[in-house]
This record gives C-alpha cells, sequence and structure tokens, in this order.
C-alpha cells in the first residue's frame, strides 16, 4: 500500500480552558481509509473518527459534504478509543498512517487525538460523495455534532450557536502532502475552533 497521501487529523481547540466549548467533542474530522493487504480480498474500507475529547459508543457525528454544503448524518463511533498499537495491528492500519491519525491535538505542541473506529449509519449509509477527495482518493473532512445544520452558505450551526466556517488548503512545496484548515468561528463572538486536516509526508 502506497504511503503517499497519508492523511493525518489534528485539532486545535483555541478555546480557553474552562470554556462550554472546550466541555466535550464539538468540531472535529473524519478518514475513510482503504485498509488490509493491498489488492487483495481482504483490503476494505474502514472510518474513523478523530475528536478532540472522549466519546462513548453509539455516539454520533454529522459529516460534512462540503461540495454541496450539507451536513449527513451520521458516523457513528463504533470502539473505544484507539490507539497507534491497536490502530497497526487490530485495524492493519498502516503505521504511518496510524501516526498521523494520532497526531497532537495543538499543532505539534503536546497531547494527542482521540481516534475512534465509526460506521456510517442513517443517510450517510450509501451516500455518494462528488469532489470531496484528498490526494490520496481517499474521503475525509469535518466532522461536527449530530445536530449540526447548514445555516446559509459557509455556516453551520449546533449546540444552540451559529458558526462561520472557512477552509483554507495549503499544499507543500513538492506537492507531496499538505494542510487543510477548517477555522469554525461563533457568529456570536468568542474564541473559534479549528480542525487542521493532514496529508501526504510520505
Amino acid at each position: 500500500m502506497s504511503m503517499k497521501g497519508v492523511t493525518a487529523v489534528v485539532f486545535s481547540l483555541l478555546a480557553a480552558a474552562g470554556s462550554a466549548q472546550a466541555a466535550g467533542p464539538s468540531a472535529g474530522g473524519w478518514r475513510s481509509l482503504t485498509i488490509g493487504p493491498a489488492y487483495s480480498v481482504s483490503e476494505q474500507r474502514s472510518a474513523f473518527v478523530m475528536l478532540p475529547a472522549d466519546a462513548g459508543k453509539g455516539t454520533r457525528f454529522t459529516v460534512m459534504d462540503l461540495t454541496r454544503w450539507q451536513p449527513v448524518c451520521c458516523l457513528e463511533v463504533s470502539s473505544p478509543r484507539l490507539q497507534q498499537a491497536t490502530l497497526e495491528h487490530s485495524y492493519q492500519v498502516p503505521g504511518v498512517w496510524a501516526s498521523d491519525l494520532t497526531s497532537g491535538l495543538d499543532n505539534g505542541a503536546g497531547g494527542a487525538s482521540h481516534v475512534f473506529a465509526a460506521r456510517p449509519v442513517g443517510r450517510l449509509l450509501g451516500y455518494r460523495f462528488e469532489g470531496h477527495f484528498t490526494e490520496s482518493g481517499e474521503w475525509g473532512g469535518l466532522l461536527l455534532p449530530a445536530d449540526a445544520q447548514a445555516a446559509g452558505a459557509g455556516k453551520v450551526s449546533f449546540g444552540g450557536a451559529t458558526y462561520t466556517v472557512v477552509r483554507t488548503v495549503d499544499t507543500l512545496p513538492d506537492d507531496d502532502g499538505g494542510l487543510e484548515t477548517y477555522r469554525l468561528t461563533p457568529e456570536t463572538g468568542g474564541a473559534a475552533q479549528t480542525v487542521d486536516v493532514r496529508f501526504g509526508t510520505n
């Protein structure tokens, strides 16, 4: 399996310590990876969610279809928190990918993201995305709480608040990877939340 297009999701929750926004999982990221021995009948696609805090089995999150700008429910947590060794040995995620998935929460300043296996349920089951791929050809992007709704172009609402979402994409000079950043700024003021999606360095 090629390591090009390896993806990590790194979270930076910029809300002040002790704020309501930092109390539990809010904005996060998701990945759908083709794992297992390459070119074999056991190769399969598995979904993972990456969160800034713990989440119990059965917790549901909404995936944002960026092309149509609409939420698609849901990805449901189906495992306890996964450490790198479990990702590699039990889920057959290549080591570099596993390391990327468990990257720090705050752009390298320390900590580790909370990674869980997830399964599509409801509308997301069988949903077809268009133009919604990373350089590796895999699916992934912004993950929001299950109650998230589109609130106009470039805006989402969840948890009783509305956020403006700005997505930026930076490519490394050698075109061997890059960074997608989702910045969610509350309309009523206050600190923003940032989700950094890293892909492709090996």
